[in-house]
């Protein structure tokens, strides 16, 4: 499912930390949690002249981490690190999450990387 917007641009060699909260994606009344969660990261488009990147993926740093969502009060954030985006590429980032209940859940978003002017 669509994250609801794009995320702001990055420039190149940035390293920023992207997270979604699945708390509104639980039934109401529910105390499931974000149990692991998987991010994959690909190229949408790349501006003309610009080098595209061939190793998305490569982009993605560490391990997926499982924070407390302010909406919720319980652990429904996942945060996955994304290192040095390659400039006039626009990305799309993806989340695969499995709460304490073994129900799958996805959102995504993408953003452009693009130097400051």
């Amino acid at each position: 499912m669509y994250a609801g917007k794009d995320l702001s641009p990055v420039t190149p060699g940035e390293s920023v930390d992207i997270w979604f909260d699945f708390a509104l994606d639980f039934r109401p009344g529910s105390i499931e949690t974000i149990a692991s969660a998987v991010f994959s990261l690909s190229v949408v488009a790349t501006e003309t002249g610009a080098t595209e990147d061939t190793d998305p993926s490569g982009q993605l740093s560490g391990s997926p981490s499982i924070e407390e969502s302010d909406i919720s009060g319980r652990n429904t954030v996942a945060v996955q690190r994304v290192d040095s985006p390659v400039d006039g590429n626009r990305y799309l980032i993806e989340c695969l999450a499995t709460t304490d209940a073994g129900q799958k859940l996805a959102l995504h978003s993408r953003f452009w990387c693009r130097a400051a002017s």
